[in-house]
């Protein structure tokens, strides 16, 4: 992208979730989204560009979990979906922000992010010792899923 199309905008105020979709949407990102009707809120975003789709669509064998606990300005958990290309490198296959890391949560997030990409499963899932992750595995995926890693960062830092 050269630097004249690069468009600056502020996130700013309650309607922060319809600009940040909007935004992406027509600028060719797929925007899964899930509201709370009684409230009116966003409680799940994500996004993935055509290049992350390719991303998982080559290297769909390890799947990468991680959830920043709470540390952007709305004190929401930022969800990375990553992995590793053949040469090693990290690449991208989904973020979002959720308002929760609880096993339903999760069971939304895994039931999207597979079909999305037409029920291909990773082999291999890392994450952060996430007691909701490992239970949604074990409970819907152990058929397709082999095995269930902990990130060893994550477990040295208990």
């Amino acid at each position: 992208m050269s630097k004249s199309n690069v468009q600056i905008w502020w996130i700013n105020g309650s309607n922060d979730p319809t600009i940040f979709v909007d935004f992406f949407s027509q600028n060719g990102y797929d925007c899964t989204k899930d509201i709370n009707e009684h409230e009116q809120k966003y409680t799940k975003l994500f996004i993935i560009s055509l290049l992350m789709k390719n991303n998982y669509n080559i290297y769909e064998d390890i799947i990468i979990i991680d959830a920043t606990y709470r540390v952007n300005k709305y004190a929401l958990p930022l969800v990375i979906f990553s992995g590793f290309t053949y040469s090693g490198r990290n690449c991208l296959f989904r973020i979002g922000i959720e308002n929760n890391e609880k096993e339903k949560t999760y069971e939304w997030i895994f039931k999207n992010y597979f079909q999305l990409h037409n029920h291909k499963y990773p082999r291999i899932i890392v994450s952060d010792q996430d007691a909701s992750i490992l239970a949604v595995v074990a409970k819907c995926y152990t058929k397709f899923i082999k095995y269930y890693f902990h990130c060893s960062w994550h477990v040295i830092r208990i």
